[in-house]
This record gives C-alpha cells, sequence and structure tokens, in this order.
C-alpha cells in the first residue's frame, strides 16, 4: 500500500530522539471523507505509528464546518477559509505531532499549531511528506 511506502519514507527522516506523546492526522470534513473514502493525513499517521510505536489520536482534532478545497485558493484566502474550522477536545498533551501530507501555504498547519497551543500544548511538531517551495520575487 502506497500508505505504508510514504509513512517509512517519512519515519526516515523524522529525529525521534525526544518523540511527541501522540501523532494527530490534519482532520477532514466528515462530508469529504465520505465522499474520498479515506482521510490521507490519517491513513499516513497510521503507517508513522505502525513504524515508530507512537499512538494516533484521530479523535483530538475535529473539522467543525466544511470549507472549499484550499488548493483552489491563494494564501489569504487560505487562512481566512480556516477560520472557525477547527476544534480541539480536551487532553493532556504537551508534546505532540501533527500529521499532513503536504504543506503548501502553511495555511492549515498554523492554524491548527495555534489552537493545539491554546489549549494547552507546548510543542507542536509538523510533520509532512513535502513541502512547497515559496516563489522567490
Amino acid at each position: 500500500m502506497l500508505a505504508d511506502v510514504l509513512g517509512r519514507l517519512l519515519v526516515d527522516h523524522l529525529d525521534l530522539s525526544d518523540p511527541p506523546e501522540a501523532l494527530l492526522p490534519v482532520p477532514l470534513h466528515w462530508w469529504r471523507r465520505i465522499t474520498r473514502g479515506f482521510n490521507q493525513a490519517e491513513l499516513l499517521a497510521i503507517e508513522v505509528a505502525r513504524h515508530t510505536g507512537i499512538a494516533v489520536d484521530t479523535g483530538l482534532l475535529k473539522r467543525a464546518r466544511a470549507t472549499p478545497q484550499q488548493s483552489r485558493l491563494g494564501a489569504g484566502a487560505r487562512r481566512r477559509n480556516l477560520r472557525h474550522a477547527f476544534r480541539v477536545g480536551r487532553h493532556a498533551y504537551r508534546h505532540v505531532a501533527l500529521i499532513d501530507d503536504v504543506v503548501t501555504t502553511g495555511a492549515t498547519a498554523g492554524r491548527l499549531v495555534r489552537l493545539l497551543q491554546e489549549s494547552g500544548v507546548e510543542r507542536v511538531e509538523v510533520w509532512a511528506l513535502c513541502r512547497t517551495q515559496r516563489h522567490l520575487g
């Protein structure tokens, strides 16, 4: 399965000397999950967990409302699109890793990092397979 190969690839490039308490996949809205049939970030998190032994928590982060797909929006619109889009449940975590497949502008990861920090998480790492380059000039 592709998720297994990609999960192993990600693990091979991580510094796990101080591992997080939990892996938190970026959540999809329930409707998008049904129409797509899977959450790619969750599949990736499951494979990373299998290779590292770190627990996956799929219940902590929730998509509170459906939003237009980020891939069709510019950076500013992406940030506005994500206002009130996520909820963080109750937890006792101090150190977590947010898992996503691709970080483009960082709007989704940035929003979730802020919410996790506001909820009491002291350290949030963002683990993704790829990150797009910003345009220079």
